[in-house]
């Protein structure tokens, strides 16, 4: 049964076949739906990069991983993103960008496999011969002596990253040293390790520590030196602990593009924040203090870094550079 009603859109009559139709036709009811709908003209960020954008960043990827790889994937994001790259942020969305380019970089060829570090996965195997003639074969061309065996101090390098043992290592691998990596906060067992493993050696216990310059990472910094000296308590050496970091001026906003707010989602930062609404002058001076991720800083100045703190020990005590010892040891000047 149809009924006269009145279109709410035009204003015509119109016979209806339905009690609660409102339109009398459908395009009223689009014209009436767009009126009450407007887009919204707030530009969204998901927008899809321009082939020049694309190629600009691959130049980028390409030239960095070459001039100071081998490097991580998330180093050579943090350098991207360092350096301001278009459609490149501090989100989790355009490292993944920079995973699916470096990627593809790598599969068509453009990018060396060898560029990229990847620390954080390994084989166990024990070795294993042919035969006993291939067993001394092999020995003979991977022995290698004790570079400080005769020195009156040992080093170790210790790092918070996994990502970037691949960039020091092979600084640590030249020098003989050891590379620590803690994933982070040290785990009592590993410090445990490591003091033990000094246990009938008399010399000092230099740690030097390459860890974030943020809150997070010198907490880590600081439970690290915490641990290893409550366990050399007792022991015939001293535990002498090098925290590797900048000073609060040369860190500062204004002269490093670095740095970078503290990062609110650790959980220790996020107490603080909320604390900070009923005590904020006692917590005032805790934001203070900038952020700096070790992933940001160039990989050739974290090399130079490490080959300048293990060089300074050696065969013939801290004047002379571990370099001059090891070419004196291989027969050259």
């Amino acid at each position: 049964m149809s009924e006269q009603m009145i279109c709410a859109n035009c204003g015509k009559r119109f016979e209806a076949t339905r009690s609660a139709a409102r339109y009398c036709s459908p395009a009223c009811r689009v014209k009436s739906h767009r009126k009450r709908y407007v887009a919204s003209d707030i530009r969204r960020n998901a927008t899809r990069a321009t082939p020049q954008e694309m190629e600009q960043r691959a130049e980028f990827l390409i030239e960095y991983a070459e001039t100071h790889g081998p490097i991580s994937v998330r180093g050579l994001y943090y350098q991207a993103e360092t350096a301001n790259l278009p459609g490149i942020d501090k989100t989790e969305s355009s490292y993944l960008k920079i995973q699916r380019q470096v990627l593809k970089l790598r599969r068509r060829g453009r990018l060396g496999y060898e560029h990229i570090a990847d620390a954080t996965r390994w084989m166990r195997k024990p070795p294993s011969h042919d035969s006993i003639r291939d067993a001394l074969a092999e020995t003979a061309r991977t022995y290698r002596r004790n570079l400080w065996r005769d020195s009156d101090d040992y080093v170790e390098i210790w790092m918070e990253k996994d990502a970037l043992a691949g960039v020091v290592y092979p600084i640590t691998e030249l020098n003989d040293v050891a590379l620590m990596v803690t994933r982070g906060f040290s785990s009592e067992t590993f410090a445990y390790n490591a003091v033990e493993a000094r246990d009938d050696d008399w010399r000092d216990y230099y740690v030097y520590a390459l860890f974030d310059f943020d809150r997070s990472g010198q907490d880590a910094a600081n439970a690290l030196r915490e641990k290893l000296e409550r366990f050399a308590k007792g022991k015939p050496f001293k535990v002498i602990f090098r925290n590797k970091r900048r000073s609060s001026n040369s860190a500062s906003r204004h002269e490093n593009p670095n740095v970078r707010p503290p990062q609110i989602e650790d959980g220790r930062m996020t107490s603080l924040a909320n604390l900070m609404r009923s005590r904020p002058i006692l917590c005032a001076q805790s934001f203070k203090t900038p952020s700096r991720d070790i992933y940001r800083q160039n990989s050739l100045r974290a090399r130079k870094s490490v080959r300048r703190t293990s060089a300074n020990w050696g065969e013939y005590g801290p004047s002379n550079s571990l370099t001059e010892f090891l070419a004196s040891k291989r027969g050259r000047k």
